[in-house]
């Protein structure tokens, strides 16, 4: 029964890898695929052009960043992630007090 299980659990975390290994190629060429609607948006616009190329040539880098080295790719994303998170909790709490301080004035005056 311990073969087995040693087996068993070998396979599932071989399948845990190439689920990571997926999901960051598909979120690399998700970055790439972005990089280039943006590239072709600024043939087309005259306002902002320069920041949509470099906003597109940025996304690309990413995307092949994320494609070419896939464990630094998974780090990568969590940290994006992680620091989303961060941000819109900082958010929530700042939009909270502003409400809270707005609702009190609107009491005493």
């Amino acid at each position: 029964m311990v073969l087995v299980s040693r087996i068993r659990h070998s396979a599932d975390d071989s399948r845990r890898e190439y689920d990571a290994y997926v999901a960051v190629n598909l979120i690399g060429l998700w970055a790439i695929l972005i990089g280039v609607l943006e590239l072709d948006l600024a043939s087309h616009s005259a306002k902002d052009r320069a920041l949509l190329i470099i906003a597109a040539f940025a996304s690309i880098a990413i995307g092949v960043v994320l494609m070419r080295w896939v464990f630094a790719g998974a780090v990568l994303v969590s940290a994006i992630v992680g620091i989303a998170a961060a941000a819109r909790g900082v958010s929530l709490i700042v939009s909270g007090i502003h409400q809270q301080s707005s609702l009190i004035a609107k009491t005493n005056g």
